[in-house]
């Protein structure tokens, strides 16, 4: 985006329109499917939990040994499955913010190039123009 926008012609102005309204809906589809994706790791994660949790309580009901609901907390975020799974959705989180970072920008821009291309239509209308 060019530091001052008002240097630009009209239709240089529409061009830049066009091209960030193109990446802003590239953007979108691109954030959708990074939080389909944060949502299935999430689920895949928490199905990890509840089996690593489940297990441990089993375990220790075998043994006889008394677990409190803490202790088999702690197993089951101790399990390997559950910590990769973990590992991936704050890998999946950060791209996810990532995307409505891009998209903020590219609506910025597309907001500043509007109110530009409104500026340029009133202040033609006000000259006597149409």
């Amino acid at each position: 985006m060019p530091r001052d926008i008002s240097a630009l012609g009209d239709k240089e102005v529409r061009r830049l329109a066009s091209e960030f309204n193109a990446c802003l809906g590239r953007t979108i589809w691109l954030l959708s499917q990074a939080l389909d994706e944060e949502l299935g790791l999430k689920h895949l994660r928490d199905d990890a939990y509840q089996r690593a949790f489940l297990a441990e309580a089993e375990d220790a009901e075998k043994e006889g040994i008394k677990s409190t609901k803490d202790d088999k907390d702690a197993a089951a975020r101790q399990n390997a499955e559950y910590k990769e799974l973990d590992a991936r959705v704050r890998e999946a989180e950060k791209i996810v913010r990532k995307y409505k970072a891009l998209k903020e920008i590219y609506q910025g821009n597309i907001d500043r190039l509007s109110r530009e291309a409104t500026l340029r239509d009133d202040e033609y209308k006000r000259s006597g123009g149409r």
